[in-house]
């Protein structure tokens, strides 16, 4: 995504996603606030990153990544999980999630956090799109040459 980056931030707790949103807004990060799971859906394709909640109202965190991933697959935004009860997570879910803090946090880290996704999801990309087209060069034109210049 070229531009500003856009996060998703799923919270169901009203205080708590206006608080990450302002935050992350202030940093120069486009935010799109929502809170729960359902409504989510409807933005995951649109977005560099994910900040969740993990106990949503009737819901939880590893829903979104499930559904995510299941939707995405490897175009999946990375999903940083936010949670006042790290030890609740369930080990099977863990790997859902790229990146864990613990509330409360310190504002300056939740930044950070999403940023250093960003970066990692781009450098990702870019290895994959760098792999589709090394893939494509190697394999043989109508005329039998390959394109390995």
């Amino acid at each position: 995504m070229a531009g500003q980056l856009r996060v998703l931030v799923v919270e169901d707790e009203a205080s708590m996603r206006l608080l990450i949103e302002r935050v992350l807004s202030r940093a120069g990060l486009e935010v799109v606030a929502v809170e729960d799971v359902e409504h989510a859906m409807a933005w995951i394709d649109s977005v560099d990153v994910i900040v969740a909640d993990y106990f949503l109202r009737n819901d939880r965190g590893s829903r979104l990544a499930r559904d995510a991933r299941s939707e995405l697959g490897i175009f999946c935004p990375p999903i940083l999980l936010v949670t006042a009860t790290p030890q609740a997570v369930r080990p099977e879910e863990r790997p859902l999630f790229a990146d864990q803090l613990a509330k409360p946090f310190q504002v300056a880290t939740l930044v950070e956090r999403v940023r250093a996704l960003v970066r990692d999801r781009r450098r990702a990309r870019s290895g994959t799109e760098l792999k589709a087209v090394a893939t494509d060069a190697s394999t043989p034109g109508a005329d039998g040459e390959r394109g390995t210049g």
